[in-house]
């Protein structure tokens, strides 16, 4: 099943987070995270070819495979958004004066890293989600 080998490259943020003892609380909890839900997929300038190679593998193996590759692309995209709310509340705890900036440099790039892998899935629903289900066009 190559379609769902992609998805094993991380954990699930909704997982990780949804476990009291692994909630995390601090910013370094939140880097290992982020590291292990990432794709690792390389630059984001190679994201598209991989996500193509990915989908491209799943077409062969069928419609099932395909469907099976689209909701693991929107589990993970689930799941960094609540990485990023994560982070939302991380941004809004208190701080002293001398640690405030390490933190926003920290936020800063965390955010940029989730962010854009999350934007790019959305992206990607947008371009090869029907405007209409196909369900709704066959009752009509």
């Amino acid at each position: 099943m190559a379609s769902l080998i992609f998805y094993q490259e991380s954990l699930s943020a909704q997982t990780i987070l949804c476990q009291p003892d692994l909630k995390a609380k601090s910013m370094a909890e939140m880097r290992l995270l982020i590291g292990q839900w990432q794709y690792c997929w390389g630059p984001n300038n190679l994201w598209e070819k991989m996500f193509n190679e990915k989908l491209r593998s799943a077409q062969d193996q069928g419609s099932g495979s395909v469907n099976d590759f689209f909701s693991q692309c929107k589990a993970h995209t689930t799941d960094g958004q609540q990485l990023l709310n994560e982070l939302k509340h991380i941004a809004y705890s208190p701080c002293n004066g001398r640690l405030a900036r390490d933190k926003c440099i920290q936020l800063h790039d965390l955010l940029s890293v989730v962010l854009s892998e999350v934007r790019f899935f959305e992206v990607k629903f947008d371009e090869y989600a029907p405007a209409v289900p196909l369900s709704r066009t066959l009752s009509t």
